[in-house]
């Protein structure tokens, strides 16, 4: 059988002075992080992603 994962994630944008903060919350683990760079976000979100599938 085929089963479906689904993980989420909320991106907000922050800047200060000259510099953004990107925020990244994990909605079903509820955790937080902040990264500078939109790389690290996608990269950040690939990994989550790819442990999210290893653990079916």
């Amino acid at each position: 059988m085929n089963t479906q994962n689904v993980t989420s994630f909320v991106v907000r944008f922050q800047k200060q002075t000259d510099l953004y903060r990107i925020k990244v919350t994990h909605v079903q683990k509820e955790e937080e992080w902040t990264f500078e760079r939109m790389e690290d976000v996608f990269e950040f979100m690939k990994n989550q992603i790819d442990e999210a599938y290893e653990d079916c």
